[in-house]
């Protein structure tokens, strides 16, 4: 026994003297745009927890991971490994520091150098535009964001890296590819022939104020070597674009609804004569820069002869020529009260207009309409007081002589209390019936006993 646990003790000895930590890189100088691998190691032992200090200052382009065996001499060797793939966001000397769960420290020091003419060389071939016309929007305000990638350059082979990142905004995603083939034509860019190929089309929305920070997409691109079997590849990396979320202004009107941006109207009445309890419709379409997919319904002033229905028909938004665009149509149903020639409510908007920085109103004028037949009597509610309350009653009839007064008599509550009725004594009445059936059998009883004696 005392063997056994001698060589198991020596098994465990040998293989924690052959495990080790690995932590290297593929090179220690790179240039700007260019990518190297960082390789973690677990050798003859488990993977453990770890994190990597510094390694903020690099875009991870990709990360994998692998396991491996080797039998040499009649050993084994069991390697657990992730590689990253990395690319420098800016110039400078960097410590990558590896920390693991169990307290091993490593460290892999990066110097990334920037030559300024290669930089200027790949930003002449090609470059990404994310579209932002200004650096300065509204709160509430939609932001149209449609990055492209351009190349003056014959292209062997493009791959999209990472997707943009929108830090504290909503955003509904437009983008027309599947991965595979992005939407893509030949322009004409500053007198150039470019190949523009769009990565991203999207609406944004801020969550809040304040500075924001957006990151473009990177991607990798292989252009043609100088001898046919080889490519000579480049990294393009996250463009970072700050812009600033302002507050609006604090006077707000009464009735805004938080609408921000540039609005249009198109209206068509369905018809200026009518009659009486008959629907008129107005078809109203609002368009423009707003962000009306807030809007649910119009402010209404002077309706008090008709009865009005608003309802939403249809919503539609999307990015034209780099702009932001969206158009909301509403149907009006005005039902006319009174007869002869009235007016029609006057409907309207209240909006921040972003060209003139005023909150203001988009105004639908009333229209004037012709209406005939009889006009609808309101019903008139009769208060009245009943004088004898010894016999309250409630009279909601009609009165026939009077079919355009509906009648109503108003009666004191109190006078409806009804008097408490008493509640039967079960206990008393059980002794009764109790009392009676002891009584008939006394009866019975006496009746034999005589009967027995005349007999």
């Amino acid at each position: 026994m005392k063997k056994i646990k001698l060589i198991f003790f020596m098994i465990l000895i040998y293989t924690v003297s052959l495990s080790e930590v690995v932590f290297q890189s593929s090179t220690s100088n790179i240039q700007m745009y260019e990518s190297f691998y960082l390789t973690v190691e677990f050798v003859n032992q488990e993977k453990e927890t770890y994190k990597i200090r510094g390694i903020e200052n690099f875009e991870v382009v990709s990360k994998s991971s692998r396991n491996s065996y080797n039998y040499i001499n009649g050993r084994t060797t069991s390697i657990k490994s992730e590689v990253y793939s990395l690319q420098a966001k800016n110039n400078g000397k960097y410590r990558l520091n590896l920390v693991t769960e169990s307290g091993v420290e490593k460290d892999v020091i990066i110097n990334v150098n920037e030559n300024k003419q290669v930089s200027q060389t790949i930003k002449s071939k090609y470059f990404i535009d994310d579209g932002l016309k200004k650096k300065t929007y509204y709160f509430g305000e939609k932001i149209p964001y449609n990055e492209y990638f351009l190349s003056f350059v014959t292209l062997d082979s493009f791959s999209q890296l990472k997707t943009p990142e929108f830090n504290e905004f909503s955003v509904k995603d437009l983008t027309n590819y599947n991965r595979k083939n992005y939407p893509q034509e030949i322009i004409n860019y500053n007198g150039r022939n470019a190949l523009k190929l769009e990565l991203y089309k999207g609406i944004l929305q801020p969550n809040s104020s304040g500075k924001k920070q957006i990151l473009s997409s990177s991607v990798r691109v292989g252009e043609q070597g100088r001898d046919f079997f080889s490519n000579n590849f480049v990294n393009i990396p996250r463009k970072k674009t700050e812009i600033e979320i302002k507050p609006l202004p604090t006077n707000k009107p009464a009735n805004f609804k938080e609408i921000v941006g540039e609005i249009q109207a198109e209206e068509n009445w369905s018809k200026t004569t009518g009659k009486v309890g008959e629907a008129i419709v107005l078809s109203l379409k609002l368009y423009g820069a707003g962000n009306l997919e807030l809007l649910d319904s119009l402010n209404v002033e002077g309706g008090e002869n008709f009865n009005i229905y608003q309802n939403i028909k249809d919503y539609k938004e999307d990015i034209k020529a780099g702009k932001y665009y969206n158009e909301k149509s509403f149907e009006i149903a005005v039902i006319p009260k009174v007869n002869g020639t009235i007016k029609t409510p006057q409907f309207s908007v209240s909006y921040f207009n972003l060209r003139t920085k005023k909150y203001e109103n988009l105004v639908i004028k009333p229209k004037t309409l012709n209406i005939t037949g009889k006009a609808s009597n309101t019903s008139t509610i009769v208060q009245q007081k009943v004088e004898n309350r010894s016999t309250p009653t409630i009279n909601n009839t009609v009165n026939k002589n009077n079919n355009s007064n509906l009648v109503i008599k108003e009666v004191d509550i109190k006078l409806l209390k009804t008097e408490k009725t008493k509640s039967k004594n079960i206990y008393k009445l059980m002794t009764g019936l109790i009392s009676i059936f002891a009584l008939l059998e006394l009866i019975v009883i006496i009746y034999l006993i005589k009967r027995k004696k005349i007999i």
